[in-house]
């Protein structure tokens, strides 16, 4: 069976083949049983599926028991599921938006080797994208946005890679493993989840290169034996808590950064043998210069220094201010974190260590004399919600000098 548009340009909908219920309140069904050949391209589907209890899902929506089918660039909508692949493998899945499911958007049961690449599912009751018992398949460059759960692996499913996939303002997590080893995460981002990525009782997995941005709980969790997992190089930015292990153990977090965390950069409860070494927290730190009567200065060459390497180097720019700067503050070794010495120097001033543990304010005067020319500096660390906030300048001015330089140093560490 071959559903296709009449042009085969995907943008032009107007031409698209669409199945739909005559009464909408009337479901139907949908099989593609084994041994079928089955394409659809560019076109529609609506109203399909129903609830019902069955093994095998086939009450639910685009139901594919089938192998090789090619389902590309089509829009579902209001079915019970979205598609459904039970038993199916080798079938690529590309290019489809589905919304307003009744339970799930993609779900795959009992499936190996599918590809599943640049799909949305946005808006339905339960999951975005499910992975049952599901193993080497392929999820790339997808977006689940506004679903109960984003992503989520469950009872066995192994040996799958998720890469650069989207998990935006899901109800509960971005990206979730339950019982399940070996499957690599790279690249993927979870913003504005409950959590970014949990892992329960999963372990042997990869996590290399995510990012979870502004989730309302945890960055990473890893919960109830969840052991032998290998993090390197994500990034939690601005969660209440960067990364949390709950009695899992032999862990190996390297290279981490949590950033800007409202509470702790890194939790550890129960278990053992977990090794953080590499791992950053940090926060953000911004300079301004301001001569003394409050007029901004741009062009000063400024640069950070972490613990004597160069971090950031270049110039204030409109209003005197440099960029926020992500700073660590911290430098895991084992479960120790080391704290760093952070410099800014600023050009004809000199340096000053600034402190980067929180959210503060700091106020130095240094005074240099040059004849009749005398330059104050003020250090000052403001705090602030987010890293892209603008921070009004309030320094306060000592004494009456003929010239005048103003410095200010703005730490941010993200309240609740």
């Amino acid at each position: 069976m071959y559903i296709n548009d009449t042009d085969g340009v995907p943008f032009t909908r107007g031409d698209a083949s669409n199945i739909t219920a005559y009464v909408p309140g009337n479901s139907f069904l949908f099989w593609m049983k084994s041994g079928a050949t089955f394409q659809m391209n560019n076109s529609e589907l609506h109203y399909c599926g129903y609830y019902y209890e069955s093994s095998n899902y086939d009450h639910s929506g685009l139901w594919i028991n089938t192998n090789n089918t090619i389902i590309e660039n089509n829009t579902f909508t209001n079915n019970d599921y979205g598609i459904v692949l039970f038993d199916a493998h080798h079938n690529t899945i590309s290019g489809n938006n589905v919304t307003d499911s009744g339970w799930h958007g993609f779900y795959l049961n009992n499936c190996t080797y599918n590809n599943l690449f640049d799909n949305s599912a946005l808006n339905n009751y339960f999951d975005g994208f499910a992975l049952y018992s599901s193993s080497n398949n392929n999820l790339t460059g997808n977006s689940a946005v506004d679903n109960n759960y984003g992503f989520i692996l469950s009872s066995g499913s192994n040996n799958n890679t998720l890469a650069g996939n989207i998990a935006v303002d899901n109800f509960d997590h971005g990206f979730a493993l339950y019982s399940n080893s070996y499957n690599n995460l790279s690249g993927n981002d979870a913003t504005n989840n409950d959590e970014g990525f949990w892992l329960e009782s999963s372990s042997y997995n990869n996590l290399t290169g995510n990012t979870a941005t502004s989730n309302y709980k945890y960055g990473f969790l890893l919960l109830s034996s969840s052991n032998n997992n290998n993090l390197s190089g994500n990034i939690a930015l601005n969660n209440p808590c960067g990364f949390f292990l709950n009695y899992s153990s032999d862990n190996v977090l390297f290279d981490n950064w949590a950033v800007n965390s409202s509470g702790e950069g890194y939790v550890l409860v129960g278990g053992s043998g977990n090794d953080l070494s590499g791992s950053v927290v940090a926060n953000f730190l911004m300079v301004r210069v301001v001569e003394m009567f409050g007029s901004p200065l741009s062009g000063v060459d400024v640069r950070i220094d972490v613990d004597g390497a160069t971090v950031f180097e270049g110039q204030t720019g409109v209003g005197g201010y440099t960029d926020w700067v992500q700073v660590a503050y911290q430098v895991y070794s084992g479960l120790t974190p080391l704290e760093t010495v952070v410099e800014v120097w600023v050009t004809g001033i000199g340096y000053r260590v600034v402190d980067m543990s929180s959210s503060h304010t700091e106020t130095f005067t240094k005074i240099f004399s040059q004849g009749l020319v005398s330059l104050v500096v003020i250090y000052s660390a403001v705090q602030g919600t987010t890293a892209s906030q603008t921070v009004l300048f309030n320094g306060i001015i000592y004494g009456v000098i003929l010239a005048a330089i103003v410095i200010t140093y703005y730490v941010l560490r993200r309240k609740t």
